[in-house]
């Protein structure tokens, strides 16, 4: 039995395909999709808070408190019930401004407990700012 046929030679020849293979491509290694995936998980989810936290220093900004008495609800589709300066403010951004397609996004694909609207949210990005 010669070493080129051996069980051995072949196991690491197929290997070294592959690897030369991964190098020159690296799109096909799975790591890399899964953080090219990841990356693009993350930066939606910055887009998304940045919109709310812009909203929450407009306010700031303008001296307008930001709560109501209903706060820990559902962003509601009417506004016939005033749920605070925050929540109206940004749901008058999704009604008026066709840019803000992130911010209308979030809250349609959003949970409750992933819309980032509570009071404690809300407290930890003021003392932040």
């Amino acid at each position: 039995m010669t070493h080129d046929s051996s069980k051995y030679h072949k196991e690491a020849v197929m290997a070294g395909n592959s690897f030369i293979h991964i190098y020159e491509n690296p799109k096909h290694e799975i790591s890399n999709i899964l953080d090219a995936k990841w990356f693009q998980e993350v930066n939606e989810n910055r887009k998304r808070l940045k919109a709310i936290i812009r909203s929450i220093i407009f306010c700031g900004k303008q001296n307008i408190a930001l709560r109501g008495w209903k706060t820990e609800s559902e962003l509601p589709v009417s506004s016939e019930v005033n749920e605070g300066n925050l929540r109206e403010f940004i749901r008058h951004r999704i009604e008026t401004c066709g840019d803000d397609s992130v911010l209308k996004m979030h809250f349609e694909l959003a949970t409750v407990r992933t819309k980032y609207m509570s009071p404690s949210i809300q407290n930890v990005v003021v003392r932040k700012f």
